[in-house]
């Protein structure tokens, strides 16, 4: 499953978000500014109806525009040459997906915290680490040192066979899905989405669950802004909503 998902961003997905970027980005003159050179005003004539040429001069109160022409005749030998404005490595893809569970009430029980390790470890198939509390709080009766939550990051193979598995088992199993928030970016290209229960995963079997428990599920991915992210994970397969 990893590699399938993997050919599919480089075959399909890496030329489909190139051309989108292309059709953003903007010629040179826009860039910074920039406007061609103030030309100056027209040359006052003589008496007999003759132009004076050394009289025409840029008008005091029009300072000049530095001028984009270099820009310009740049920007024309890399489009006779067929090259694109578009480098690779501005093209977003995937960096890592964090799966995260706060285990709350349970951190006094040290089953309940094995068995979500497991769970996790099954779910991501890499080995879960368990998260502790730095420091004690008496509002939330916890104590320094306990156990608070159960964390793992995914990279490379296993980050996209888990997606693969999320997008094409685990999601259509979700009762009344009717499609993800594509609101839920945090301004940077980074999508996160919470599933309230471990059971539409395939991997988990029904019996050996003691509890239904939800994780939290970060998608971090190298896009500089929301709508490239958005782009990078609808192309994947990602099933959001019209909205």
């Amino acid at each position: 499953m990893a590699q399938r998902l993997k050919l599919f961003y480089l075959e399909k997905v890496l030329p489909e978000l190139k051309t989108i970027l292309e059709n953003r980005s903007y010629s040179p003159l826009e860039i910074g500014g920039c406007e061609p050179t103030v030309k100056p005003e027209a040359p006052a004539t003589g008496s007999f109806g003759i132009e004076r040429i050394d009289e025409a001069k840029p008008s005091p109160n029009q300072p000049p525009v530095p001028s984009c022409a270099p820009l310009a005749r740049a920007n024309d030998r890399a489009g006779s040459r067929g090259q694109s404005s578009i480098n690779l490595q501005q093209i977003p893809k995937l960096e890592k997906i964090i799966i995260n569970r706060g285990i709350g009430e349970a951190s006094q029980n040290t089953k309940l915290v094995e068995n979500s390790l497991d769970e996790i470890t099954i779910l991501s198939s890499q080995k879960a680490v368990v998260t502790k509390s730095k420091k004690a709080i008496a509002g939330f009766k916890i104590r320094e040192g306990v156990p608070v939550g159960i964390v793992v990051t995914l990279r490379g193979e296993r980050m996209y066979g888990f997606l693969d598995r999320l997008i094409h088992l685990a999601l259509p199993r979700i009762r009344d899905f009717q499609g993800l928030n594509p609101k839920s970016f945090d301004g940077r290209g980074n999508y996160s989405l919470g599933l309230k229960e471990q059971l539409m995963f395939p991997e988990i079997i029904y019996e050996k669950v003691s509890q239904a428990r939800g994780l939290d599920i970060s998608i971090v991915t190298t896009a500089k802004n929301d709508d490239d992210g958005l782009a990078l994970l609808t192309l994947l397969g990602m099933p959001f909503t019209n909205r």
